[in-house]
């Protein structure tokens, strides 16, 4: 943390790791766990199948961002937004009465805390109030990591298919994009902590002004052991994604757009086009109303299927 001034105690500050799914968040718990971020106290046990080297989430929390996202009418891989009505709620303050009560129950007092959940790109608005009640300013690392290694990794895990698979990715990115902009955050993308795990720390630890209690390189060690290539089961080319003319334009400006925002810009890809500002703005404009348009149909059919494989669960079983 940075040094205390005036002899003052220097703020607790919780860093919010707000990715997608399968996009490398729980890397970057760890890794900045071993930078000295104190995790939660009950985390979700690794899967072999799933996540061999952990998921470095809070049980109970992930519970309550499950029960959130129910509440709000939808769930963690439900195409529509989250109502931004919703959380000015009565049902969203009940839960974050509840949320503050967990977070001191898995962090006691630490002053530098990591949270690590993907659902908090859809609920970061439920957040951000506790964490000011309870004394504690809020950053956010956003990892990055090519769509289609996140559309193959949940068609693996999941069976879902490629095209929602790449909406849902657009969906987070930009719910994480607009919820962090009042915060101090930082992209970086899987391929950089993969590649260059010591740099990618610092300039992280440099964007949030944060001095690690664990310098990257003196973790090196534990930091390599950690992120091992072979837990990497799905690769994808950066500049090969973008000239998929299968995939929606959407989703091509808004990769392009988080590289650059990465400083990651894709070899071979050739010069980029300029980028509008307020591209992200335009992105969800057009994602909102397309939900406004379709959401319902999207839902029916999604309730459809949840009750098709609850059936088919009930006969195996």
């Amino acid at each position: 943390m940075a040094e205390a001034l005036n002899g003052q105690s220097p703020p607790r500050l919780a860093i919010l790791v707000a990715g997608m799914h399968r996009s490398g968040t729980s890397a970057f718990a760890r890794a900045i766990a071993l930078c000295g971020a104190v995790l939660p106290a009950r985390l979700i046990e690794a899967h072999p199948d799933v996540n061999e080297a952990g998921f470095w989430e809070p049980r109970e929390i992930v519970a309550l961002h499950d029960e959130a996202l129910a509440a709000s009418g939808g769930s963690w891989s439900s195409l529509n937004p989250v109502p931004q009505a919703w959380f000015g709620s009565e049902a969203a303050r009940r839960l974050q009465e509840r949320l503050a009560d967990l977070i001191v129950a898995e962090y006691g007092d630490a002053p530098l805390i990591v949270v690590k959940d993907p659902r908090l790109c859809r609920l970061l608005k439920l957040w951000r109030p506790v964490l000011d009640r309870l004394g504690i300013d809020a950053a956010a690392v956003i990892p990055l990591r090519n769509p289609q290694e996140i559309a193959a990794s949940l068609a693996a895990r999941e069976g879902f298919g490629e095209a929602k698979s790449l909406l849902l990715w657009l969906t987070y990115l930009l719910d994480a994009e607009r919820d962090t902009r009042a915060m101090t955050r930082v992209f970086a993308s899987f391929d950089q902590l993969l590649a260059a795990p010591v740099a990618t720390l610092e300039r992280i630890g440099a964007a949030l002004h944060l001095a690690w209690p664990h310098p990257p390189d003196a973790v090196l060690p534990a930091l390599q052991a950690f992120l091992a290539p072979d837990l990497r089961h799905h690769a994808a080319g950066d500049a090969d994604f973008l000239a998929r003319p299968d995939v929606a334009p959407w989703i091509r400006e808004a990769w392009r757009w988080a590289l650059a925002q990465a400083g990651a810009a894709p070899p071979g890809a050739g010069a980029a086009p300029d980028l509008p500002p307020d591209l992200p703005d335009r992105l969800r404009a057009a994602l909102d109303a397309a939900a406004q348009a379709f959401g319902p149909a999207i839902a029916a059919l999604e309730g459809e299927l949840g009750r098709t494989r609850a059936e088919l669960r009930h006969w195996v079983d």
